[in-house]
């Protein structure tokens, strides 16, 4: 039993960590250097409260965006940017559900950017 919990706990963190790179390769930190005037101004104090390792107001600010409504394009940002808070909690369980959403958030952007272009 206790194997057994051991693998599911490893499994969980490979697949944070796996999900945390895919995430920061389209960092909404990125984002916002290039068009920092189009990213929602919840979602840039919530990158700022991250890069002070305040995972909890970062939290706070994507939950009232997500209130608010988020465009498609910024979804994958929002997963993104609680995905990166729930992993400094060392929150794997959380931290998993939010980078597989990022993920899927942004394979759902690829799929229909020809339509915006």
């Amino acid at each position: 039993m206790q194997h057994s919990l051991s693998q599911k706990v490893s499994t969980v963190f490979f697949f944070a960590v796996v999900s945390l790179v895919s995430v920061a390769l389209l960092s909404p930190s990125a984002v916002a250097e290039i068009y920092p005037s189009k990213q929602p101004q919840l979602l840039r104090q919530a990158e700022r409260a991250l890069e002070r390792s305040k995972p909890e107001s970062a939290l706070r600010l994507t939950a009232a965006q997500r209130e608010r409504g988020t465009r498609a394009s910024f979804a994958a940002d929002l997963e993104g940017l609680e995905c990166r808070a729930f992993l400094k909690m060392k929150d794997a369980l959380a931290a998993k559900t939010a980078c597989l959403a990022a993920i899927s958030a942004e394979v759902g952007i690829e799929k229909w950017r020809h339509l915006n272009n």
